[in-house]
């Protein structure tokens, strides 16, 4: 059984990038914006959601309760990307709607068959960031912006003050021990990574280190040249 592919937006209608790529995709607005929504994206499937609900964690536990087994996207979604070379000088950017769709519904299968729960691809683009040796990862985080859950693992979103893919992925980790990342491809999205305020992620991660442990939250020294860098990072035992 196919996984529901599900997209988030709010105030975008007019842009959301991620239905070039996955049309497939059922957007989730607010149900005062849904009329807008369906003018400027006749083609795509639109649900709602009640307006009270306004921050992105709860808009994620809106949708782990509606749908059991689904893969979320951000509505900015521009590429996705082999993250190896092709040998053939094939361009690393697959533009095929009905390749990549199978690629996040053979990711959630394999998953299945590896006892993992949570899911997803390579935080990087870059080929100098793959290994080819270990293709795939039972630990580690996933992107915030496109990760699939599925049914039975008791993964949910309450309690996340934001940094989902940090919360879902930390949650994991206590619950299950392994996720399943496919680190061959990767979902990239606008560079607008640094959302929200300093003291919003701070709060986030303060909440992630409450709930979790000090001992899995490491403070990031080189931060790199990125202004959108995180300061924090997750590492499991």
């Amino acid at each position: 059984m196919d996984t529901d592919i599900i997209c988030l937006s709010s105030n975008r209608a007019r842009r959301v990038l991620t239905l070039k790529l996955v049309p497939r995709a059922t957007i989730i607005v607010p149900l005062d914006q849904e009329e807008e929504y369906k003018k400027h994206n006749p083609q795509a499937e639109i649900r709602t959601h009640p307006v009270c609900i306004d921050t992105e964690e709860a808009k994620h536990q809106f949708v782990s309760e509606l749908y059991p087994n689904f893969f979320l996207l951000d509505d900015d979604i521009t590429q996705v990307r082999r993250v190896w070379i092709p040998k053939d000088g094939t361009s690393p950017n697959i533009t095929d709607t009905d390749l990549i769709y199978d690629i996040i519904q053979q990711c959630c299968y394999t998953a299945r068959q590896a006892g993992c729960y949570l899911y997803g691809f390579s935080h990087h683009k870059a080929p100098k960031d793959y290994n080819p040796h270990q293709p795939y990862q039972t630990k580690g985080v996933v992107p915030s912006w496109a990760f699939g859950i599925r049914d039975g693992g008791k993964l949910n979103f309450i309690g996340c003050a934001g940094k989902a893919g940090q919360w879902v992925s930390a949650l994991n980790a206590h619950y299950l021990g392994k996720v399943w990342l496919d680190t061959r491809f990767c979902f990239h999205r606008v560079d607008t990574y640094g959302r929200g305020t300093e003291e919003d992620n701070e709060r986030a991660w303060a909440e992630i280190r409450s709930a979790f442990g000090s001992n899995v939250v490491y403070e990031i020294k080189n931060k790199g040249r990125s202004r959108n860098a995180e300061p924090y990072e997750l590492k499991f035992p």
